[in-house]
């Protein structure tokens, strides 16, 4: 009795943490091409690179690094990188690049 009710918990949290990445997968996407939107750049593609538990000042939770592709002129492909805790935004980090030619 008391081990099939460990195995559901089991099953419960992991469930939990499953739903909680893909949250926040979506969240992050939305988070980088409202910012290219927002600076002229072209979306290229996101990943995530590394996810674990983590404190970050008082906020404990899943903290997620990914890596966003973008391009600002068509010709040179840049890496940026995404910070989250959770749902929350932590910073978006990108390397000098050059700046759309006027038209």
């Amino acid at each position: 009795m008391l081990t099939e009710l460990w195995l559901i918990l089991g099953l419960v949290g992991l469930t939990a943490l499953l739903w909680q990445f893909k949250k926040q997968q979506e969240r992050a996407l939305l988070l980088i091409q409202q910012y290219c939107r927002k600076h002229q750049l072209q979306y290229l593609d996101i990943a995530r690179e590394s996810s674990r538990l983590r404190t970050h000042g008082r906020l404990f939770g899943l903290w997620s690094c990914y890596r966003f592709g973008f391009s600002s002129d068509t010709e040179h492909r840049y890496e940026g990188e995404l910070e989250m805790l959770n749902l929350r935004l932590i910073t978006i980090k990108t390397p000098p690049y050059r700046l759309p030619a006027e038209q």
